[in-house]
This record gives C-alpha cells, structure tokens and sequence, in this order.
C-alpha cells in the first residue's frame, strides 16, 4: 500500500472535525480565531452596571450620645452623693405641683423670717413622731404627733398666727399644713425639705440635752436624703 493509500483510511489527528467536542464554525475554537471587531469610540463599549453607593459608616459614639453619657453621669452622681441633692430637689419639686396650694418656706428664707424683727415670728410645730422628736428637732418647736393629732398647743394662739410646720423630709409636713388649713389657721406654711434639709444646709439642731448633730434617718431610703454625718 502506497503512502497515499495509507493517509486516506488513517485519520489525521489534527484535523478539525466540524462541531467535534464543540468545535467547528461556532464552537470556542472559531470564535477565538474570529477577529475582534474594531471599536473607534469608547463610548459604544457596554458599560458594566452600576454599583449601589457605600452606606456611610455610623459612628460608635456621635456628639448627641456623649452629651446623653454625660447626663446621665451626672444624674447618677446627683443621686448617689452624700445627702443626694438631686433626689431631695426632685421631692420638693413634686410636691410642689402636687400641692400648689401650700405655701413652702426654704430653710434660708425661715432663718431671714425669724430674724426680721418688722415681721411677727412663726410658730415652728415638728410633725414627726416622738421617737423622732426625741433625736433632735429645731429649737423652740412644738411636737403634734401626725399619728395621733393633739391641737391642745394650738388653742390658745389666733388662727391667723404665723405657722410653719416641719417633719423629716416635707411630705407629711405638708399634709399637716392641709390639716391645719381645714381647722381654720390661715397663714401656715411648709418648711420645704423639712429637718434634713435643714441640717444638710447647716442650721442648728438641738435635743433635750442640748445641740446635737443626729437626726432620726427614717428608712434606709429615706436616709439617702439626710447627709452621713448626721446619722445616729
């Protein structure tokens, strides 16, 4: 057999075979043989899509929550300081709103009122019970008990005699104030705060023995609003 004989029954092994593994006029191997078209402007190029723009990054700390930080420390040391004089405002100023209509006298204006010799001195009346009576108590002040009302120490006054009544922190004194404006007495006032104001602000106390610088507490709680020194 001739060698012309011989390559017409042997397969040529590089020779195309059309569409043979994908080849042939639209397999792979043609279109990258094709030649790439000419492109004289930039803008008939297809143009990737667009990606959504970045969201900005937030801030861990922005300037409004450093000034809530800084409120709310203060906050807290207001009520945690020694006498806490943030816990004993917020009192007097509910009270105020609860009790518009009784008249409060802050422990500077008292001490102005009973040096005033132009003005006729207030009655000071404690209206705490007497255990706590006993501990100490403004001087020259008469004890009617909240939880048993004796007005014997008032009949022989005039109801349009200045008084002012005090407790431990406000509350009951201004109930009392309600109390004594129901009998008739016109001219009564609130000591605002009452004795742990009073002490925490440096005005004397006294006991049967004489000055003293203990004041009954009340509660644990309670205590919060008198300063530490003057615990029993």
């Amino acid at each position: 057999m001739d060698s012309e004989a011989f390559r017409s029954i042997t397969p040529d092994p590089f020779r195309v075979r059309p569409n043979f593994l994908g080849d042939g006029p639209n397999g792979p191997l043609a279109r990258v043989s094709r030649p790439t078209p000419r492109v004289d402007n930039l803008r008939d190029l297809p143009h990737p899509p667009r990606m959504p723009p970045a969201k900005p990054t937030r801030k861990r700390f922005t300037k409004r929550t450093i000034l809530a930080l800084v409120f709310l420390l203060a906050v807290l040391a207001g009520l945690l300081w020694d006498g806490s004089p943030l816990g004993s405002l917020a009192l007097r100023q509910a009270l105020r709103l609860k009790f518009q209509g009784v008249r409060q006298v802050a422990p500077a204006e008292l001490v102005a009122w009973m040096k005033d010799p132009n003005r006729p001195p207030p009655m000071l009346i404690d209206a705490r019970p007497p255990e706590q009576y006993s501990v100490s108590r403004i001087d020259a002040s008469v004890e009617i008990d909240p939880t048993a009302p004796d007005l014997h120490p008032l009949n022989q006054i005039s109801k349009d005699q200045p008084l002012v009544v005090y407790d431990a922190t406000g509350v009951q004194g201004t109930a009392m104030v309600i109390a004594l404006t129901n009998e008739g007495f016109t001219r009564v006032s609130n000591l605002e705060g009452g004795i742990f104001r009073w002490a925490n602000e440096g005005y004397p106390i006294v006991a049967d023995g004489g000055p003293t610088t203990k004041v009954f507490p009340l509660t644990w709680a309670w205590g919060r609003l008198l300063k530490s020194r003057f615990h029993p």
